[in-house]
Order: structure tokens, then C-alpha cells, then sequence
């Protein structure tokens, strides 16, 4: 028996969590006859932050053996756990190098 009775897809909001600012999405497609649940995030403030980040940090000097380079919302970060990105170094290295991932990191500069 269908969810919904007529062929329109569907959206809805299961829940929301204010802590992480993450949603579980519902989505129905009517055609189909199928379903998906989502995650999404508000990764805002996270990217506001790292552009802060970037533009304060003294970028000329690489010195000494740790420097943070990022700042990932959790949902980012297992999402690259499950492709295999953060447990290989060098796809993690390559990965933040990316012009396309720019907006995670707070430091300028190669890894």
C-alpha cells in the first residue's frame, strides 16, 4: 500500500537536532515507489569560522609539527570516513589540497 495516494513526490522534516544543526529528511517518490531518509547539516558557522581562521593565522611560517589546516562538520567527516579518505593520508592530503574543499580549511597553503 502506497504512503501517499497520489503520484507527487513528498518531503518531510523527521527531525531536527539543534546541538549538531542537522535535519533527517523523508523523501517519497511517488513514481517510484520508493523512499530515501536524508542527513543534511548547516555547515554556516563552521565555514564562517574558518574563514576567520584563515585570515588571522600568520601563513608565512610552517614551522614546528603541528598546524591546523581544517575544521570539518560531522557530517563531512563521516562522509570521508566512509569513502576511505581519513585513513588514508595521502587521499586526506590530496583531498585538502582541493580548490573544491577550500572553504574547510583554516590554513593556506599545501599539506
Amino acid at each position: 500500500m502506497p504512503l501517499y495516494h497520489d503520484s507527487v513526490s513528498h518531503t518531510r522534516v523527521l527531525d531536527v537536532d539543534k546541538v549538531t544543526r542537522t535535519k533527517r529528511l523523508f523523501h517519497w517518490d511517488a513514481a517510484a515507489q520508493t523512499y530515501t531518509i536524508e542527513e543534511v547539516q548547516d555547515q554556516t558557522d563552521i565555514i564562517e569560522q574558518n574563514l576567520l581562521d584563515r585570515n588571522n593565522i600568520n601563513t608565512s611560517s610552517w614551522k614546528g609539527d603541528m598546524h591546523k589546516v581544517a575544521s570539518l562538520p560531522l557530517s563531512k567527516w563521516l562522509e570521508l570516513r566512509k569513502s576511505g579518505i581519513l585513513q588514508d593520508s595521502n587521499k586526506l592530503r590530496k583531498w585538502l589540497n582541493d580548490r573544491d574543499n577550500w572553504f574547510y580549511r583554516t590554513r593556506e597553503g599545501r599539506v
